[in-house]
């Protein structure tokens, strides 16, 4: 075979190649978009309902992407809240649950708000109804949290006082001070805690009084979180770090299993895709 046929074969070959490829690209680029373009949102909670965790986990990525194409319009982003709360009263599974407070943590407002207080007296949807609240603003929120600290006892109880903390929800002072005087040792620790996030005076105060007078067993836990309070209150425009709430150093002395992060929310492990 000349140089010529040679060099025409090698030509041939890789235009064939070339070709090849481009296909293939095309190929994988029609089905990227078809998974990534947002579909109807009743067609991806039916899809949701029956969610379990496991690796087949579009209708979690499919309701992540069509709350985040809508959450920056107002009226799209209403409706899109008003079926996410329906769908809290479904029988849906929990995990499906849990994936919908997730979005109701970046589109809720205070229609969220009725619905996700119920969860908080409920074991199994407290957690998930806490991560939803910690970031829905408005003192709708505050007030449900509040509101569950008389109807909850044991874990849960202090899962509500740590969001309360996480929330800085100053309307709080008073009923976390009254936990602080109280006689549980828990509650009154994790109110501590939950005081020196909030800041303030109301909280500054609450901790000082209480500082002077308690007993040797709560002097670490209660001195730190107040040693925040003063410095949360004053009007200095330098930026602080943001607290970490009971995963910091300040906590490590009381640590309630109900103030760590749920489990439940996590995003589906799955690719390459991003979480929230």
């Amino acid at each position: 075979m000349t140089n010529q046929k040679i060099q025409k074969t090698v030509i041939a070959v890789l235009a064939l190649g070339l070709i090849a490829a481009g296909a293939a690209a095309q190929t994988t680029d029609a089905q990227t978009m078809k998974r990534t373009v947002p579909k109807d949102l009743d067609g991806i909670l039916k899809a949701l309902a029956s969610y379990d965790g496991g690796l087949e986990s579009d209708a979690y990525w499919d309701l992540r992407n069509y709350v985040l194409a809508r959450k920056d319009t107002p009226e799209a982003r209403l409706a899109c809240e008003e079926k996410l709360v329906a769908f809290l009263d479904s029988k849906a599974t929990l995990t499906a649950k849990t994936d919908v407070c997730r979005q109701l943590r970046v589109i809720g407002s205070g229609k969220s708000v009725p619905v996700l207080e119920k969860m908080l007296l409920q074991k199994d949807t407290t957690d998930i109804a806490r991560y939803a609240l910690e970031k829905i603003p408005g003192t709708d929120a505050d007030d449900a949290l509040i509101g569950a600290l008389a109807k909850t006892k044991g874990d849960l109880k202090k899962g509500i006082i740590t969001s309360l903390g996480q929330r800085k929800a100053r309307s709080a002072a008073a009923e976390l001070g009254k936990l602080l005087r109280g006689p549980d040792p828990e509650y009154a620790g994790a109110a501590a805690i939950a005081l020196g996030q909030i800041g303030g005076m109301d909280a500054a105060e609450a901790l000082g009084k209480f500082l002077a007078v308690t007993s040797p067993l709560f002097k670490e836990t209660i001195a730190r979180p107040c040693s925040d309070a003063p410095r949360n209150s004053s009007r200095s425009k330098t930026p602080r770090p943001r607290s970490r709430s009971m995963t910091s150093s300040s906590a490590k002395s009381f640590r309630p299993s109900s103030a760590r992060r749920p489990c439940a929310v996590r995003s589906p492990r799955q690719g390459t895709k991003p979480g929230n």
